[in-house]
Formats: C-alpha cells, sequence, structure tokens
C-alpha cells in the first residue's frame, strides 16, 4: 500500500500453519539483493543455512553487511546467546561485521537494505520464528524510513562493542564447543529453547 507520502509497506505474516514461510522468503531474498547495505539488528541470531549464507555472499561481492546483537549481559535468553556465536567465525571470515550491544536488554528488530528498504516486525532471525512462532513484519519502502532506521542503527553502535575475528578465534575449546553443541541443539531441535 502506499501513502500520501509516497511509502509503500507490505505486510507479511508467518506461523506454524502456514507453509509458505513468507518472512524467511523475504529475508532471504532482500538480502540476496542488497547491493550497498545490509543492516540488521536481532535479539536472537541462530540463522538457517540459506541465512547464513545470504549474509556470507552479501559481504563476498562488498556489501557493507553489518549485525548488531546482544552481549552477554544484555540478552534475556541465555542459551541463545552462545548458539548465535557458533556462527561468528563464518561470518567474520566473510567479511560480515558484528558488534555486540552492552548494557540493557536488547529487544529491537530491524533490517536495512540499501538506501530505501527496510524491515521491522515481530520475527527474531532464528529457527523458531521462521517456522514455529506467530510472527508480523512490515516491508517498508521509503527512503526517509531507511534514514531514520539508519541513524538509530549508527547511534546503537555507540553502544556496542566490534567482534574481531583473531580475538574470537583465540576463545578456549571449551567455549568454542559449548557453542557448537547449542547450535546444533536448537537447529535441529528449536522446540527446546523458549523464545
Amino acid at each position: 500500500h502506499t501513502h500520501s507520502g509516497g511509502a509503500r509497506a507490505r505486510l507479511l505474516a508467518s506461523g506454524p500453519d502456514m507453509r509458505a514461510q513468507s518472512i524467511h522468503k523475504a529475508f532471504f531474498l532482500s538480502m540476496t539483493s542488497a547491493t550497498e547495505r545490509l543492516w540488521m539488528t536481532t535479539p536472537y541470531f541462530i540463522p538457517d543455512e540459506a541465512i547464513a549464507m545470504a549474509l556470507e555472499t552479501a559481504a563476498l561481492r562488498g556489501v557493507d553487511a553489518r549485525i548488531i546483537l546482544p552481549d552477554r549481559d544484555a540478552t534475556d535468553v541465555f542459551v541463545t546467546y552462545w548458539a548465535g556465536r557458533a556462527f561468528y567465525d563464518r561470518l567474520l571470515e566473510a567479511g560480515v561485521k558484528i558488534y555486540e550491544f552492552t548494557g540493557r536488554i536488547l529487544h529491537a528488530k530491524s533490517l536495512i537494505l540499501d538506501d530505501k528498504w527496510s524491515f521491522v516486525g515481530s520475527s527474531n532471525m532464528d529457527i523458531r520464528s521462521f517456522r514455529l512462532n506467530f510472527e508480523t513484519n512490515c516491508i517498508i519502502e521509503d527512503t526517509h524510513l531507511n534514514q531514520r532506521l539508519t541513524q538509530f542503527f549508527e547511534d546503537t553502535l555507540l553502544e556496542c562493542s566490534a567482534v574481531d575475528l583473531e580475538t574470537f578465534q583465540k576463545r578456549s575449546r571449551v567455549h568454542r564447543e559449548t557453542r557448537t553443541t547449542l547450535s546444533y541443539n536448537r537447529t535441529v531441535h528449536p522446540l527446546h529453547y523458549p523464545l
């Protein structure tokens, strides 16, 4: 739909009673279509292989790919913090920039694409939101909103710490194995964690 200001928006819904998985498909298609910028904020990050590959290939083709995620003290579901970190190595190696928000609980959910597309809504970037939860997201084509969300993203970066690949790879073996196990369990058995 279009309002008098010229913005176009579409609502997408998904849930366990819908086979289309429209939100997941919209995320994937938008990420693979981005040409300049892909900036994501999400409190829970356990992507499936398609979303992980979309992020990697975006960065590899020169898109400015950035993700803001909560650090250990800014999440209310601790297990998802460790599960999400199992994806850091491959994303950082591909050139995706990862930032961890510090302090209060992070619950913002947005995706900014190039200079006019934006996603906002209830869906997290995880298996549970894609396949099990009832979610609603809005896709908006509007340069002004894109700029406002961009400014919010940049302001949020001031409260984040950048994740450095070399430092991250020096973490202990125990932590590495814990993250890998949690990621596998939450991907194969998404009902087992409470979101």
